[in-house]
């Protein structure tokens, strides 16, 4: 389950929103949305549904074991704020891993929502690719965020992190990552 905080700072920062016009918006008090968004104060459901939908966003439950495209953006962003970009690899290959073991709504719903900006234009295309590449496999509807041309690079650049993360070949790069101009070796995407 995605904790309410790491749920609502998403879905504000997504929104372009400012705390405070998510509070201008929702009529929640700035220290309640505070304590919320810093995971100090756990919201009622309907008081999450309330800022969400201040965001343009509602509750929506499904039950599910694997973490999705929400705990993924935010983690490559934490770990690329501490400068540990292996961390942040790792964040995204498990979040590959776990839309690789899901199936057909499980694997939409864990796609379903626009992560948050990672603070880099590299990762947040590589997120959109790989949520694309997982979500073709067995011709499953992709969310819209997928399509944003911000996810979208000016040049073919390659997601290296390190030496097991080079491309050798574009032809070994899937069409998922090609149309957003992030190149990545298929070979990464396979669990070990």
């Amino acid at each position: 389950m995605v904790p309410a905080a790491t749920l609502l700072r998403a879905a504000r920062k997504t929104a372009g929103l400012s705390q405070a016009e998510l509070v201008r918006r929702s009529g929640i008090d700035k220290s309640t949305v505070s304590l919320i968004e810093a995971g100090l104060r756990n919201p009622s459901i309907e008081k999450l549904d309330l800022l969400l939908r201040a965001t343009g966003r509602r509750v929506g439950v499904y039950p599910t074991s694997r973490s999705g495209s929400i705990e993924a953006g935010d983690a490559i962003a934490d770990w690329l704020a501490d400068g540990d970009p292996e961390a942040a690899l790792r964040a995204f290959l498990r979040y590959s891993d776990n839309l690789a073991a899901t199936e057909g709504v499980d694997r939409v719903v864990l796609a379903a929502a626009e992560p948050p900006p990672t603070g880099s234009a590299v990762w947040d295309a590589a997120l959109a690719s790989v949520t694309e590449y997982w979500l073709d496999r067995d011709a499953l509807p992709k969310p819209g965020w997928v399509d944003d041309p911000v996810r979208t690079l000016p040049e073919e650049t390659p997601l290296t992190v390190n030496r097991w993360t080079s491309t050798r070949a574009i032809r070994d790069v899937p069409p998922a990552f090609r149309r957003r101009r992030i190149l990545v070796d298929e070979s990464t995407l396979q669990s070990a």
